[in-house]
């Protein structure tokens, strides 16, 4: 099993649906690419640079703050990378809860555990990918995130019990294998929060109670 504190990671912050397009286009190009080197745009409120690709990394201090790595990895699928990629570097920490629109596209970050590279990432330093099955299957409010994304009327949609909950990660997981498939691409899917390596779908339903 892959030691979380050895890797980075990039997340996917999108709905289920924007989530898979990224993602089949990021194995599509053979690579992660900034939003200055990609045809997506974004215009969600953002600290980094538009050259910079947002990264997080599980450390000590994230159990006295909300660190990167639990909003984003805990909550989305995200690429594993090698612990010793080159290129990578801590932006300036700004106060947390500061005044986030003065920093827009600033460079820097408030929250702890993020990191940045620039350009471009080779899918040659993803060693996984995570996606948080067993948070989604037993967790209505992770489930509605990952599935919705932020959406102000989240709350009262996809109202899914646990059975359905699960039909739709397991359905979820076998749109993830078909883009790899698609490319011929063979990486290996973890519930790191979970301690699992996914082999197939029966080893989410193993995870379905606590």
């Amino acid at each position: 099993m892959i030691d979380i504190k050895d890797c980075y990671f990039h997340s996917i912050n999108l709905d289920g649906a924007g989530t898979l397009i990224v993602f089949d286009k990021i194995l599509k190009d053979g690579k992660i690419l900034s939003l200055e080197k990609t045809s997506f745009s974004s215009s969600k409120y953002r600290m980094n640079k538009s050259d910079e690709i947002c990264l997080s990394k599980k450390n000590r201090y994230s159990i006295f703050y909300e660190s990167a790595y639990d909003i984003y990895v805990k909550s989305c699928l995200s690429f594993i990378l090698r612990g010793d990629l080159p290129g990578v570097y801590k932006p300036e920490m700004i106060p947390i809860k500061g005044d986030g629109m003065r920093y827009l596209d600033s460079g820097k970050t408030d929250l702890v555990g993020e990191y940045r590279i620039k350009d471009e990432i080779s899918l040659d330093d993803v060693i996984g990918i995570n996606i948080p099955f067993n948070g989604l299957i037993n967790n209505l409010g992770e489930y509605k995130w990952f599935f919705l994304g932020v959406d102000e009327s989240f709350k009262g949609k996809l109202n899914h019990n646990k059975k359905t909950r699960i039909k739709n990660v397991m359905m979820f997981y076998d749109k993830v294998n078909e883009c790899l498939g698609n490319y011929h691409l063979s990486i290996p899917i973890y519930d790191l929060e979970a301690g699992v390596l996914i082999r197939e779908k029966n080893d989410i339903v193993k995870m379905k109670i606590r």
